[in-house]
């Protein structure tokens, strides 16, 4: 049985594969674990200068599993420590002393965009469809989206992708911000591959550093973003609207 993470390494650049096609790639409890402990190795390896992160099929990631996350709160003691579980598990890539680069191939939707948000940069296919349409599944966001995003394209623009959770194209993705590039599909893999080159060419040390300094000089605080987002997703998650919306997946 194939792991449900991929991890890669040539040329001092590692890649981790989201590798659950038939799953959608979402986040479940099998692929949250493996995923944290693929990261907590990248930590500790010195042939690694660029993390690329992707998902394999058609889907980058689907987002959230809430029928799993469900079954996750009662082993966790509540809805509150499940998503802050879930989510925690993906936002540990900013722990990463190396740079990331989310290859986006297909779909991020709701947590899926958060895991491509928290990437350090991302490379989007013209194909690819993305948006945060928590609310219009009836929960609150999740995966420190309400943080990240109005930092790459403003309050007022995050505010009607919040409140609208339309769903949008890789190309507006980078006429937004939210992608460093948006590429044919057939040029993802070369245009991606490139740019983690192209990073892995500079001084390790160098970049991590800088990497460290960037987010200090934003004030990043994910771990706060996430506790309070947890609080809220806790809450809709015990809504009717919510509960629709989860059978509607």
């Amino acid at each position: 049985m194939a792991d449900p993470v991929l991890l890669e390494v040539a040329d001092y650049v590692a890649t981790l594969t989201l590798n659950q096609p038939e799953k959608r790639n979402a986040m479940r409890p099998e692929l949250l674990e493996d995923f944290a402990a693929k990261v907590a190795e990248l930590k500790e390896r010195d042939d690694a200068r660029v993390v690329v992160v992707q998902g394999s099929g058609k889907i980058f990631c689907s987002g959230a599993d809430f029928r799993a996350m469900t079954g996750m709160a009662r082993d966790a003691g509540g809805m509150e420590e499940a998503v802050r579980r879930i989510y925690g598990s993906f936002l540990c890539l900013r722990d990463l002393p190396q740079p990331t680069i989310a290859k986006v191939n297909g779909h991020a939707i709701g947590g899926g965009l958060g895991l491509a948000l928290a990437c350090d940069l991302r490379v989007v296919s013209t194909a690819a469809k993305l948006g945060v349409n928590f609310t219009r599944l009836g929960f609150t966001p999740g995966m420190a989206t309400t943080y990240v995003l109005p930092r790459l394209v403003g309050m007022q623009k995050a505010a009607e992708l919040f409140f609208t959770g339309r769903i949008f194209s890789g190309e507006e993705a980078e006429k937004l911000g939210i992608a460093n590039y948006a590429v044919a599909p057939e040029e993802l893999d070369a245009k991606t591959d490139a740019l983690a080159r192209e990073i892995a060419g500079s001084a390790p040390l160098a970049v991590a550093l800088t990497k460290q300094a960037l987010y200090r000089a934003c004030d990043f605080d994910a771990d706060a973003a996430l506790a309070f987002e947890a609080q809220c997703q806790a809450k809709t998650m015990k809504t009717k609207d919510a509960q629709e919306g989860i059978l509607a997946m």
